[in-house]
């Protein structure tokens, strides 16, 4: 059966390198970047057909190499081209993972975000999946390429209201709780989430909350370097990027509610004031909950490391501060009662 299998395999190689010596590689690159004149049903069927083919590309031998990497044995950059055609004999291949990253680029900016939203369901998940190949070379290209992605969508702002952002970095969150994830991908996940914080921090809205997500995971690692990694991300967001977290402003009254400028009485927010309220408040306990993460409260198999678990305690002290500084205000509920047994109770002075 093992020379059948082989043989067959064989052949499949043989008449993939007579197909591609018979087409223009050109044409080839056409099919794909061709992919932004497709309707909104035709490109998402095509993603799909895609994903497909990539899957049965990558279910190879995952003890050999890769083949279908160019010369330089990385991913594809957005300016840059691949050269081979990922047909081989070495292992998992990796020619449509290639052309999947290929055919997001040039439809990530000229497709509507709803439309963005349904192609990346599915490629995402995908990419989740590949990046916990058990070939290390698969996994990391996957990873890699989800980064390199992820810094081309997070460039553009994201609109009040939408969460376009949260969807897209997902993939990142299902890697890291998947239970059969190497303990180097996970640190190569939160990498990627530290570079991301560090250079588009200013762009994030609803990505926060995947972030804060994978970091409360880390906390809970195995591993005593992902652990320490997770914390020293926190640390770093807040020495240095705090102010882009939660829209923060060092003016109290800039965060007060408006006033009449007639009879001095405060006016009511807005419906965006209170979104975007909302919004900072929700950022903001996220991040509450992933220092707290870092905290040892009960006895565990893997305990945190008494250092991490004062540090976190730290962070505590400086949300603190922050709240009795008002930098940071209570959401705005639809119903608030002072009545304590009754949901949206407020207490004096809260608001």
């Amino acid at each position: 059966l093992t020379k059948i299998s082989e043989a067959a395999r064989e052949m499949e190689e043989n008449n993939g390198k007579a197909v591609l010596a018979a087409v223009n590689e050109v044409l080839i690159d056409k099919v794909f970047s061709s992919s932004v004149t497709l309707s909104a049903r035709g490109i998402v069927n095509f993603i799909d057909q895609l994903v497909a083919v990539s899957e049965a590309e990558i279910s190879g031998d995952t003890k050999r190499g890769i083949s279908g990497v160019s010369a330089s044995g990385g991913t594809k950059g957005m300016q840059g081209k691949i050269t081979t055609s990922g047909h081989g004999i070495e292992g998992p291949r990796i020619f449509s993972l290639q052309r999947l990253v290929e055919v997001a680029d040039y439809n990530m900016d000229i497709r509507p975000r709803l439309t963005w939203s349904q192609i990346w369901e599915n490629m995402g998940n995908h990419f989740a999946k590949v990046g916990c190949n058990e070939n290390a070379m698969v996994s990391m290209f996957a990873i890699d390429a989800l980064r390199q992605l992820s810094f081309k969508f997070l460039e553009k702002p994201e609109l009040t209201d939408f969460n376009f952002q949260r969807l897209f970095l997902k993939p990142f969150l299902l890697i890291m709780e998947n239970p059969g994830s190497r303990e180097d991908i996970r640190e190569l996940v939160l990498r990627c989430v530290d570079n991301i914080i560090r250079s588009l921090a200013h762009n994030l809205r609803s990505g926060w909350k995947i972030f804060f997500s994978i970091l409360t995971l880390s906390a809970s690692d195995p591993s005593a370097k992902i652990k320490t990694l997770g914390l020293a991300i926190l640390q770093r967001l807040l020495d240095e990027h705090l102010d882009e977290l939660c829209r923060l402003s060092g003016n109290v009254e800039d965060v007060d509610l408006p006033k009449d400028l007639d009879t001095d009485q405060e006016q009511p927010l807005s419906s965006l004031q209170k979104r975007q309220r909302n919004a900072n408040a929700d950022d903001f306990v996220g991040l509450c909950k992933a220092s707290l993460s870092f905290v040892q409260t009960e006895k565990a198999e893997n305990p945190l490391p008494i250092g991490l678990s004062m540090r976190a305690l730290c962070h505590t002290a400086c949300y603190a501060d922050i709240i009795a500084e008002k930098r940071v205000l209570p959401p705005v509920s639809g119903f608030q009662s002072t009545d304590p047994s009754l949901s949206g109770y407020t207490y004096t002075g809260l608001s």
